[in-house]
């Protein structure tokens, strides 16, 4: 049982999340992760900044309630309630429509600490006509990806790192994408049908800050597979290491190649 902050109330509730979500058919809303420290939530801003530049939802209607003093001070409470005072813990924000009408629900729960990612499997994925839906964390595209990636191995001993039937990079299920290859770092321009990542945004200014070069653009999957180092970066998770990187695909269940 835990406790969750919905339109302005505390409610105690069970399983609350992703299931909750899918049980009603939700569609339009957008949601966003975001990583709550003892000291706060880091990145909140630009996590709000992102929601409200929503092409999803009436994001006139959520300005009034997305106040960052009044999101931080409710994460903290959710924090105490749901008895994880001192702990790093993930936090979840969501906007949507039910019935024509819009609600915020925020979230707190237990983050399990996580150092790096196993294996990356390369998935061609096809995303012409939902760039809008690949450019937001909505539900449709986390359903989208959650369908596509079900098979693999629970992560972090396994994540999807899509590319399009054409060959270039797209980014990981849950994840932004960055690899390094001859002292530069590489990473898929956010012209693709790509989330625009809060995480991704921070590392980069990070590796600009201590000097080392950035290439952002169209890369084929294959350099992946020649990389000096690969890694993902979310802004919960922070920078993983890949120890793998394979070409597979995936059905009933396991991962086989190309």
């Amino acid at each position: 049982m835990g406790w969750i902050w919905l339109n302005g109330r505390f409610y105690h509730q069970e399983a609350f999340g992703w299931p909750l979500f899918k049980s009603r058919g939700l569609q339009e809303g957008v949601y966003e992760t975001i990583r709550f420290e003892p000291a706060g939530a880091r990145l909140l801003k630009e996590h709000v900044c992102r929601l409200l530049h929503s092409r999803t939802l009436p994001v006139a209607d959520l300005k009034g309630s997305l106040s960052l003093g009044y999101l931080e001070k409710t994460l903290g409470v959710l924090s105490e309630k749901n008895g994880l005072i001192g702990q790093t813990s993930q936090a979840n924000l969501f906007a949507y429509l039910d019935s024509r009408r819009l609600h915020l629900a925020v979230s707190v729960r237990e983050m399990k600490p996580c150092n790096g990612v196993g294996t990356v499997i390369l998935i061609p994925q096809r995303r012409d006509g939902l760039e809008r839906f690949f450019q937001e964390k909505t539900f449709f595209a986390r359903f989208f990806l959650d369908d596509k990636t079900k098979p693999l191995p629970p992560f972090p001993e396994a994540e999807a790192v899509f590319f399009t039937p054409e060959g270039t990079l797209l980014e990981g299920a849950r994840s932004a994408l960055l690899f390094l290859k001859d002292g530069v770092a590489h990473t898929p321009g956010l012209g693709l049908p790509i989330l625009p990542s809060i995480g991704r945004a921070a590392m980069l200014r990070a590796l600009r800050t201590q000097g080392i070069p950035v290439l952002e653009g169209h890369f084929p999957a294959s350099d992946l597979l020649k990389a000096d180092a690969v890694y993902l970066l979310n802004a919960l998770r922070g920078l993983l290491p890949v120890g793998r990187v394979l070409y597979g695909r995936v059905a009933c269940g396991a991962i086989g190649p190309l």
